[in-house]
């Protein structure tokens, strides 16, 4: 009899080969993720080019009009709505919705507190909505008639979600489910809210059982300039005085209100000086005017914000491109504004600026697009 010898790998061997395909994990995993974040990031691209065409459809069906609240109707109604023909103070409310959007008695407030305010980042329903978004925040309200199928809940689709916005996706299955318990989109009753202000939240039996963070927005914002009258900070550029003193003092510098000198934005006034429908030829540069863009550096892990350095932000531009840019280097930064902040000469980059106290040092951040020097006649990106 002939003996045989048990074939098999030893335990060196089987280390090794071990060790080898640990390696090559190793390896590929890092290029996999990137390949699926390069994905996800053309994936956002291709939802910032159908806000590009959204866009285009709006105009198409308003006198070549940039996207805004709907006309107000006048009338009897004209204290809540504004002047007849003018974009409304509010829309989406409960007795005039809009593409089945019904939020409460308020409605959206088109421009809350003045053009250049910081976003929010919390959304409340019904008269919650009201005190902290505007346009900016909620334009897909008014765009989803004119981008996808459907009213109401059925409008909320991914379009208007970035597919690296783990958050905003969360939030929004919430907010979908709140709209679907009413045909006409409208939330169901809420808790009288607690406190005032941005801060204030409902109490625990409402809102905030469900999401105690707040609700988060869709992915994307709509800058203010493309709603708002370039006059707001709009400059002769052969001697950098602003082109409309009077505009641009009252609401041109957005200085912090005081008991002495409260907010010049506030009320009707500044409504009807600020917002006014703004034509797609009224844009001068259409290649560098931001229309949209990714408000949170989804695609970047450990990077926050689009504006710091690193970030990439998708977004479309009034030509009806779209493009993945990195804002800190591809936005026109603001140059040296001039003696006495009477504007920028070259009407483009950024108007805001956030400044901030770390270890008893002031640092800032130029933010882009939000609003930027010149408005919608502007340039954003370099």
């Amino acid at each position: 009899m002939v003996n045989r010898k048990k074939s098999g790998f030893t335990l060196v061997e089987l280390l090794v080969v071990i060790s080898i395909i640990a390696l090559l994990i190793s390896i590929l995993l890092p290029a996999v993720g990137q390949t699926r974040r390069q994905a996800r990031i053309a994936a956002c691209t291709s939802n910032m080019s159908q806000h590009s065409q959204g866009m285009s459809n709006f105009a198409s069906a308003n006198d070549q009009a940039t996207p805004n609240a709907p006309n107000s109707p006048g009338g009897e109604l004209a204290n809540a709505y504004g002047p007849r023909g003018q974009p409304s103070f509010r829309f989406a409310t409960q007795d005039r919705p809009l593409n089945g959007f019904a939020f409460g008695t308020n409605g959206i407030t088109t421009m809350p507190a003045n053009p250049s305010g910081p976003p929010s980042y919390f959304l409340y329903g019904d008269e919650y909505i009201n005190n902290n978004y505007g346009l900016s925040h909620m334009y897909w309200v008014v765009l989803s008639e004119h981008m996808v199928d459907g009213t109401g809940a059925q409008a909320m689709q991914d379009v208007f979600l970035s597919p690296s916005d783990v958050q905003a996706r969360r939030d929004w299955d919430i907010f979908v489910d709140w709209l679907r318990t009413d045909a006409q989109g409208q939330f169901p009753p809420m808790p009288a809210i607690q406190g005032s202000g941005p801060a204030a939240r409902a109490p625990m039996q409402g809102m905030q059982a469900v999401a105690p963070n707040g609700i988060h927005h869709a992915s994307y914002l709509y800058p203010s300039s493309m709603f708002c009258t370039p006059e707001i900070w709009l400059v002769n550029p052969r001697n950098g005085q602003p082109t409309n003193p009077d505009l641009f003092g009252r609401y041109g510098q957005f200085n912090t209100p005081t008991a002495t000198s409260p907010n010049p934005g506030a009320g009707v006034n500044f409504y009807l000086s600020a917002v006014r429908k703004n034509r797609m030829s009224d844009v001068s540069f259409p290649s560098n005017k931001v229309a949209f863009f990714l408000d949170n550096a989804v695609h970047d892990p450990g990077i926050q914000s689009w504006y710091e350095q690193g970030a990439t932000c998708t977004l479309s531009t009034a030509d009806g491109s779209a493009r993945a840019t990195r804002p800190y280097s591809d936005a026109i930064r603001n140059p040296t504004t001039m003696t006495g902040g009477t504007g920028n000469p070259e009407n483009a980059g950024n108007r805001w600026t956030l400044f901030f106290e770390a270890e008893g040092t002031t640092s800032s951040f130029p933010v882009p697009y939000v609003v930027n020097w010149g408005g919608i006649r502007g340039r954003d990106l370099q």
